[in-house]
């Protein structure tokens, strides 16, 4: 599975917004998901400190991420953060969280590559989250 992370990022934000009543917990589900997948690889230090690395990094577009003192507290439930995000403006809330995937998703790629990346949120997320719709086709004259 080739997907360029262009694609990637879209896939995020239709897998956070695909409930958007629901957004914390499908937020949540997601990060859950993820870190099943990772820490068996990384292990808890090293998704902890992606996470926390991508927590900072989303800081700079949601300084008040910055300002929380549960801001870098990261268990497997990842509560504290999505508590924080119910603090905030449903739209904003929902920017927030596709910008943290996203954030962690293109640190992880830089790490492990595009490929296993794409691979390890499959098998996080599955089929639902990655069925992609077919590309436009250009009217050639």
């Amino acid at each position: 599975m080739n997907i360029p992370n262009r694609e990637l990022h879209l896939i995020i934000r239709r897998a956070v917004t695909k409930r958007p009543d629901f957004w914390g917990d499908e937020s949540m589900l997601l990060w859950e998901r993820l870190s099943v997948e990772l820490v068996p690889i990384i292990g808890d230090s090293g998704f902890s400190a992606l996470y926390k690395r991508s927590l900072t990094l989303t800081g700079v577009k949601f300084p008040w991420i910055l300002e929380s003192d549960t801001k870098l507290q990261v268990n497997t439930s990842f509560n504290g953060f999505i508590t924080l995000l119910k603090h905030r403006e449903v739209h904003e809330a929902t920017e927030t969280i596709i910008l943290l995937l996203v954030v962690f998703t293109d640190l992880l790629t830089t790490l492990i590559g595009l490929s296993l990346t794409t691979r390890i949120l499959f098998s996080a997320w599955g089929d639902d989250a990655f069925d992609l719709p077919a590309p436009e086709q250009k009217n050639e004259r």
